[in-house]
């Protein structure tokens, strides 16, 4: 089930910096359609959304991400499974991927996968970023085991992609992974003067009012792609054109040029 929390509050008010969740998947609805799965070895078995069940087909645990490096006969996989983009723009401090990984089958547990974060979306992006892990052996990890990614290097990043790859391995059984989050501490915004700044919408305008300084300006849409950028002057009233925006919520981003502050609103165009 997809979990596209927004990272940063959507009502004004001074807040504390706090740990929260900006994206997770734990693959409860079986549904991996919004993952770009990429089968580099080209045998035609890739990532998939399964239920595992028992000896008498009872439904144990809920659904996992699999990878199999034997299927009836030995496999050697090199897939991919490349999550949609998270935003991170707003996070700063501590920012965590976590995840539950195992290998199903104890006498054929030696499984090798490598987990990635990178600011793009590509093979080539994973192989050059420095933000990885990688386990040699699941040996002995039959059980989903809770693992940890720092990726507290993408603080600020708007567009950010994860990616499970099971390769180097072959002739074992299957790679199961579960229950990913990415965590982040939001930004303190307490500099902004919150009783006397105002956003509204209308006539395909937003009006910011009472700036008082100079801040730049940033709109995400709800699943946190970015739409608009640019500066206000902190006149007592600024305007932000959305004629070319389609109808529906967003959130905007004021950043203060003096303070480094941030202040964040959820609006309905």
């Amino acid at each position: 089930m997809k979990n596209f929390t927004l990272l940063l509050s959507i009502l004004f008010s001074i807040q504390l910096i706090a740990q929260e969740t900006v994206w997770s998947d734990d693959f409860d609805d079986a549904d991996i359609s919004d993952w770009t799965l990429v089968d580099s070895d080209g045998d035609g078995a890739n990532w998939i959304a399964v239920q595992i069940v028992d000896d008498d087909d009872v439904p144990v645990g809920t659904p996992v991400l699999r990878s199999a490096s034997w299927s009836g006969s030995a496999l050697t996989p090199d897939n991919w499974a490349i999550s949609p983009m998270m935003n991170l723009s707003g996070a700063s401090g501590a920012i965590s991927l976590n995840y539950e990984v195992m290998a199903i089958d104890a006498s054929w547990d030696i499984e090798n996968y490598t987990v990635y974060a990178a600011t793009g979306n590509t093979i080539d992006d994973f192989l050059a970023s420095d933000i990885y892990f990688n386990e040699s052996t699941l040996d002995g990890v039959n059980t989903l085991t809770p693992r940890t990614l720092d990726l507290s290097d993408l603080a600020g990043e708007p567009m950010v992609y994860i990616a499970f790859r099971h390769h180097d391995v072959t002739d074992q059984f299957t790679i199961e992974i579960d229950n990913v989050v990415v965590e982040a501490e939001t930004l303190s915004i307490d500099e902004f003067d919150v009783n006397n700044v105002q956003i509204s919408v209308s006539n395909n305008l937003i009006k910011v009012t009472n700036l008082n300084n100079s801040a730049q300006y940033q709109l995400f849409s709800i699943t946190g792609q970015k739409m608009l950028t640019g500066n206000l002057d902190g006149s007592s009233q600024s305007t932000i054109s959305t004629s070319n925006l389609t109808r529906g919520i967003y959130v905007i981003q004021l950043s203060s040029s003096e303070s480094g502050s941030t202040l964040t609103k959820k609006i309905v165009i």
